[in-house]
């Protein structure tokens, strides 16, 4: 199919509807830039554009469509991945509507830092900037997210430590930081929020032990902390992860032996410990279905 070009003019007409609460274009070919006017959507609840070619102004490097749409109050749902929006996130990001529950923005070719204002969308359940080039540090503000349930800032240029205002995300399942630079220790009280279930940390430059309050994550189902610094011996704990089915410690500087827990995660499916500085314990220690990488 080739690119379709009519969709611009086409989005400033559908600005007139005013009663027009969804509004999904994704999946498509369509190019040109994103009009202000759908801020005139006053009643528009669900935007879906991801997987198109949109782009912002060619003189505008913010994201200033998103700064029109602080006038829709109704807006609960924002996807825009998978377009070349290639510009900086506003700073008033954070004045779109409060009842805004996600944000998926992940491969726009966004540039910029998170805005500490993300922290004013206090019913956001959902929210991915993967694949991006973000910069900076993960803002504290997140602490305000008490809804939060999913974030994924995986592959950005991150830097910094990971902000221990996570512990405050007592509703976080998914904690998705991979490939970025952060570095310094984890924070131990992460090992308080008991509802997280996917974990990735992995390529990022993480050192230290790993707290011992996250060997008690009994629900978590996948944990990936490969491509990190972390060092020590694997504690006997790791056998309370009883529901873990994907386990990644690869690429670290652990020493010492295979605890024999481990045998006790029954569920586990895939497991990799490769490039450390392990010693296989007592034989027969995996459950017969597991699989390590050597």
């Amino acid at each position: 199919m080739n690119h379709l070009s009519i969709l611009p003019p086409l989005l400033t007409s559908i600005s007139n509807a005013s009663r027009l609460r969804m509004l999904d274009l994704g999946s498509n070919h369509f190019t040109g830039a994103i009009p202000h006017s759908l801020g005139n959507l006053r009643l528009l609840e669900n935007l879906g554009i991801s997987g198109n070619y949109f782009s912002e102004a060619p003189l505008s490097k913010e994201l200033s469509f998103i700064i029109s749409l602080s006038n829709c109050k109704h807006l609960t749902r924002l996807w825009i991945d998978e377009n070349p929006l290639n510009g900086f996130l506003p700073k008033s990001i954070g004045n779109l509507s409060s009842s805004l529950e996600s944000i998926y923005a992940a491969r726009c070719g966004i540039i910029s830092e998170i805005p500490s204002s993300i922290g004013n969308l206090s019913n956001l359940i959902g929210l991915s900037f993967a694949t991006n080039s973000l910069t900076g540090v993960i803002p504290t503000t997140i602490k305000w997210l008490l809804k939060f349930q999913r974030i994924d800032l995986s592959d950005n240029q991150i830097q910094g430590a990971i902000p221990s205002e996570f512990c405050n995300l007592l509703n976080l399942e998914g904690l998705r930081l991979g490939q970025n630079k952060l570095s310094g220790m984890m924070p131990s009280c992460l090992g308080n929020v008991t509802t997280l279930r996917y974990v990735y940390l992995n390529s990022n430059n993480l050192s230290s032990m790993m707290p011992t309050s996250f060997w008690s994550l009994r629900y978590i189902l996948e944990l990936d902390m490969s491509g990190n610094y972390l060092t020590g011996s694997l504690p006997a704990e790791i056998g309370n992860l009883k529901a873990l089915v994907y386990l990644n410690l690869s690429n670290n500087q652990y020493l010492g032996g295979i605890p024999s827990t481990i045998g006790a995660l029954q569920d586990l499916q895939e497991l990799s410990l490769e490039r450390n500085k392990l010693l296989l314990g007592k034989p027969g220690i995996f459950p017969l279905k597991i699989t390590t990488s050597d």
